[in-house]
């Protein structure tokens, strides 16, 4: 139901509020709390001279707030409850405000007087060991089959973190290795861009170029428009440089990617791009307005992104 909905999201916001703040509270009222001792700690209470009995507990919350602020954080109706940013996202201090983004960072409010636990110390290691690891190779410059190694490696540890409760130093590992993890995931297809150049080479040389330069689009539409799109944009634009080769990962860390290493598939990229948009246009049945009015992600929408669809709608032959 709905409201369940909005207990576990608010249980969500209780849960980090710093462990001390509930051990003062604790403290304070340990006289009436018979289940935790005098530190504050919770532990068992001998109940073996109790008769049985039957009982029920019934636990409730409520928290309040202005509706503008739970605005800000969800947005629902009868039906469906939708979070509209994630509760790490919000704290009292250090908003941004616009009239189309908003954005509270919580870090430092959450860590203030922070009494870390022995697990969370173990965790924040391997997170720091992890992330220092990946910082000090050769030069800063990722090498893919050390990424590929590393991310093995630390798979275990990146799963382990819930990214919605985690603290700044587990987010930063996180970050860091899903970006890693992306570029990796472009870097393999490496031998499937290569393939598909060599295959249109030859095509060139055929008689039956058009048909064929068709056929290599449709097989390569999911390589070069759904995998590789917005690659070259992401990790090798104009800010990002530092020589020829070179680029800044991002700027949160001090990586840099080599180009290099990435050769056959901004080729690919290039080369496919030339053909597969013209083309595209030129069969086209759907415009860009009725495309844009689609539900996204609906079957009739992914149906109007394949190129193959356009072809069929036309009577268009080519081969495969």
């Amino acid at each position: 139901s709905v409201a369940i909905q909005f207990m576990k999201k608010c249980f969500k916001i209780l849960h980090r509020t710093p462990y001390y703040r509930l051990n003062d509270h604790m403290k304070s009222n340990q006289h009436t709390l018979t289940h935790f001792d005098a530190s504050g700690q919770a532990h068992m209470v001998d109940v073996g001279a109790k008769a049985e009995t039957h009982r029920i507990a019934v636990a409730s919350g409520k928290i309040n707030m202005l509706p503008s602020t739970l605005a800000l954080i969800i947005e629902g109706n009868n039906t469906e409850m939708l979070d509209i940013y994630y509760c790490g996202d919000f704290a009292t201090e250090a908003a941004i405000l616009s009239d189309t983004f908003v954005r509270i960072f919580i870090d430092r409010d959450e860590e203030a007087d922070f009494i870390p636990d022995v697990q969370y110390l173990l965790e924040i290691s391997k997170c720091n060991l992890a992330f220092q690891e990946i910082l000090h190779t050769e030069n800063n410059i990722i090498e893919p089959e050390m990424a590929i190694s590393w991310l093995s490696k630390h798979r275990a540890l990146y799963d382990s973190i819930d990214i919605l409760l985690a603290l700044s130093k587990q987010r930063s590992f996180s970050l860091l290795y899903e970006n890693i993890q992306s570029l990796i995931e472009v870097y393999v297809c490496n031998p499937a861009a290569r393939n598909a150049l060599l295959q249109l080479e030859q095509i060139k040389k055929s008689d039956n170029k058009e048909r064929q330069v068709l056929g290599w689009l449709v097989a390569q539409e999911e390589l070069g428009r759904n995998i590789l799109m917005g690659f070259v944009d992401v990790y090798f634009s104009t800010k990002k440089k530092v020589t020829e080769d070179l680029y800044r990962l991002n700027d949160r860390v001090d990586l840099l990617v080599d180009k290099r290493h990435f050769n056959n598939i901004i080729e690919f990229i290039e080369i496919f791009n030339q053909y597969y948009w013209p083309t595209f246009e030129k069969y086209r049945t759907i415009s860009s307005e009725e495309m844009d009015n689609m539900e996204y992600e609906s079957e009739r929408y992914i149906e109007a992104r394949r190129l193959s669809y356009h072809l069929s709608k036309r009577h268009i032959q080519y081969d495969v």
